[in-house]
């Protein structure tokens, strides 16, 4: 009787799991900006209230698309919740599939949704710590004009630095020839 009544409860609270999922995809279909974001802000108390792998992983490729159809608010909003939910991206099973619908946005003409992307890359260092295209990605971007996707690209290589020897090695000379030249630059204009 014990074994009924918990498996019931395992189903039930399974059920409302899926139902939860299913009102917030909802919002994240929505037409209006307003009830996208509410609805992308709320999956981080689904994530504490259902943590199971299934749901979580369903929900981050739910937030992966937003990120990737949506505009740079709603990119904001994602990378806020993954930040917040830090603790569940280690439940993400389909990784492969979740990264490569965020990554499809660095190839982006706006350098401030390539800086969300970076921001967004580096929280997920913790899960993918040896994506060479993502290495790659953050390299280039130190490189950039734009100083928003420059500070970007440095939060990222220090997340990925602290998860990657390999991207810590090979990144040092990049930090080391971007120090030199902001001291010869300094140096300049004394």
């Amino acid at each position: 009787m014990l074994c009924c009544i918990c498996c019931f409860d395992y189903c039930s609270r399974k059920f409302v799991s899926c139902s939860s999922l299913c009102a917030l995809s909802v919002g994240l279909r929505s037409g209006k900006l307003g009830e996208q974001c509410e609805a992308v802000v709320r999956f981080p108390r689904l994530f504490q209230k259902y943590p199971f792998p299934i749901l979580i992983n369903s929900a981050f490729l739910k937030l992966a698309d937003v990120f990737r159809v949506g505009n740079n608010f709603l990119r904001l909003c994602v990378l806020k919740v993954t930040q917040q939910s830090e603790k569940h991206l280690e439940k993400i099973l389909n990784v492969d599939e979740f990264v490569k619908r965020i990554f499809s946005v660095i190839h982006s003409n706006d350098p401030v949704a390539r800086a969300i992307t970076l921001r967004m890359l580096g929280s997920l260092a913790s899960i993918i710590p040896e994506r060479k295209n993502a290495h790659h990605s953050i390299r280039q971007s130190l490189d950039s004009h734009d100083n928003v996707e420059v500070e970007a690209a440095v939060f990222a290589a220090a997340n990925f630095s602290a998860q990657s020897k390999d991207f810590a090695v090979g990144i040092c000379n990049k930090i080391s020839e971007m120090i030199q030249g902001m001291y010869a630059s300094f140096s300049i204009m004394k």
